[in-house]
């Protein structure tokens, strides 16, 4: 049975994939197997009586080879990840695992040395981690590129927006002052003309509010707290039905409809989502306007429901771009900033927002805020 054992360790250890180096306790080789000069190209012949690269003092790293000994004598074993050099001059990395083998006195008597060639996973891991910072240089520089260029635009559009208020002043306030003093001496043509100056320059008016507010959000850092929606949207509700009393709207308000967001910017949200609704109603002798809350695919989806004149569904991929507009200004006003500046905050909170919609039948949009983490 001995015998049997014996012959079956030394089958194994003559064919399992891995080399075995067997040490005495002067440091040098006494056995090797053929994985052993599979991996290093080194005969048995010319290994016996070597030292190993690995107890070589001369070519290690001094707090390496320290480490090392320290769990030799505490564990009996150190694994290490180690370079080393094939006959022919290649470089090739080791898994290796030392283990002592004592005598029964307890006195280390041979090391045993086991390892396998992992030179290519290596090299894939340095292939890999290069690319990966390489990678991350090229991130940071685009996101800086990305920043400065938000910067500048958000500067210019602030800028220009505030430059455009003085001449756009100059020009209403002359052309009301036209129309005031002598509107009389000016026939109905004349008249007109003034007129389309005035409403166009309170479109333009219009205009750089929205640019203005589109800069800021932009720039905007979030606060969220819980954001009662149902409230906020009611309240925009009521100041709209202020402004146009001989309307009949039936509002549909589910309750307690609650989100963490930024207040402030939440609110400009549901003033561009409500003021559409009540906008692109307009038309509609019945007016209804639904907002709630669903569950869709385990989320919370908030939706705000109108009949009003809906859009093209096939426009869809426009609707929430700077100045795209659905509809012409003479069917209903708008500067085309409103849905834009609504994705800029949805974006900022981490959310998503979409539209669905029938022509002349309504349209409705959705959106979603993750909870914060």
């Amino acid at each position: 049975a001995a015998e049997e054992n014996l012959h079956l360790a030394t089958e194994v250890i003559k064919n399992v994939q891995e080399a075995i180096v067997i040490i005495d306790s002067s440091k040098k080789v006494i056995s090797v197997n053929p994985a052993f000069t599979s991996i290093t190209g080194y005969t048995e012949d010319e290994a016996i009586g070597e030292i190993p690269r690995i107890f070589n003092t001369d070519i290690n790293n001094s707090n390496s080879y320290q480490i090392m000994w320290n769990s030799l004598k505490k564990n009996g074993h150190w694994y290490g990840e180690v370079w080393d050099q094939r006959k022919n001059g290649d470089s090739f990395c080791q898994g290796l695992s030392l283990d002592t083998i004592n005598n029964l006195y307890g006195e280390v008597t041979y090391y045993a040395a086991v390892f396998y060639d992992i030179t290519d996973r290596k090299r894939t891991e340095e292939r890999i981690l290069n690319l990966n910072t390489e990678l991350e240089k090229r991130v940071m520089e685009r996101t800086r590129q990305l920043q400065a260029s938000n910067k500048e635009l958000e500067a210019f559009s602030y800028s220009v927006s505030h430059d455009l208020r003085a001449p756009l002043r100059g020009i209403d306030g002359f052309s009301q002052i036209l129309l005031n003093k002598y509107s009389d001496q000016l026939d109905e043509s004349g008249n007109n003309y003034l007129q389309r100056i005035r409403n166009a320059s309170e479109r333009m008016g219009h205009l750089i509010d929205d640019l203005l507010q589109l800069s800021k959000v932009s720039a905007s850092k979030i606060k969220t707290k819980p954001v009662d929606l149902s409230k906020l949207v009611y309240s925009i509700l009521m100041e709209l039905q202020e402004t146009e009393r001989e309307r009949q709207v039936k509002l549909e308000i589910q309750d307690g409809v609650f989100i963490d967001a930024d207040p402030r910017l939440f609110r400009i949200v549901l003033e561009n989502l409500v003021s559409n609704a009540w906008k692109f109603t307009g038309k509609k002798d019945n007016t209804i306007i639904h907002f709630g809350v669903k569950e869709q695919n385990g989320e919370q989806v908030v939706f705000i429901k109108d009949n009003g004149a809906g859009f093209n569904i096939k426009y869809v991929h426009k609707l929430f771009g700077a100045f795209q507009r659905l509809h012409s200004v003479t069917e209903f006003e708008g500067t085309g900033i409103g849905l834009a500046t609504v994705l800029r905050i949805m974006n900022l909170h981490g959310g998503r927002i979409w539209a669905d919609s029938t022509l002349g039948e309504g349209a409705t949009f959705y959106f979603v805020v993750p909870d914060p983490q």
